[in-house]
C-alpha cells in the first residue's frame, strides 16, 4: 500500500467508495451517507454495490491492484513477490519465500535451506524484479 493508492481511495467522488478484492470481496470501502451499512462477508463487494442502488446512494467503484490484493491466503504471496516493490517483498525474501513455477500457476514457497532449491523438480525464480 502506498500513501497515493490511500489519497485515491479517500480523494474519490461518491457517497461511498468501493475498492473490490479479487476474491470478491471489499478490500477498501469509505461511505460518506449516514445510512450506508457496511456487510462484509461472501461477495461483500457486490452486496455493497446492491446496498447503494437499493438505497438510492452515489458509489464509486476504485479499480486498484493494490487494494485488490490482501494477504489472507498462501497465494496471495505471490503477488507480493511478483508486484510487490516495498517492505512486504523484502520481508517475504529475507525469510526465505521464492516463486517457483510448476505444472499449472506459479506458487511461493518458503525454502528451510537456501542450497536445496529443486528438491520438487520445479525451477525457482530467485531474481524476481
Amino acid at each position: 500500500m502506498t500513501p497515493s493508492t490511500c489519497s485515491r481511495l479517500f480523494e474519490a467522488q461518491g457517497e461511498v467508495v468501493l475498492a473490490r478484492g479479487l476474491g470478491g470481496g471489499t478490500n477498501a470501502l469509505v461511505t460518506r451517507h449516514p445510512d450506508f451499512e457496511v456487510d462484509y462477508h461472501g461477495t461483500s463487494y457486490y452486496d455493497h454495490l446492491q446496498a447503494t442502488e437499493n438505497s438510492n446512494i452515489s458509489v464509486t467503484e476504485l479499480d486498484s491492484f493494490r487494494f485488490a490484493v490482501d494477504i489472507d491466503q498462501p497465494e496471495d504471496l505471490v503477488e507480493i513477490l511478483l508486484h510487490g516493490d516495498g517492505q512486504a517483498r523484502k520481508w517475504l525474501t529475507s525469510r526465505g519465500f521464492r516463486l517457483y513455477t510448476g505444472d499449472r500457476r506459479v506458487t511461493a514457497k518458503r525454502m528451510k535451506n537456501q542450497n536445496i532449491m529443486n528438491r520438487s523438480g520445479s525451477s525457482c525464480i530467485n531474481d524476481v524484479p
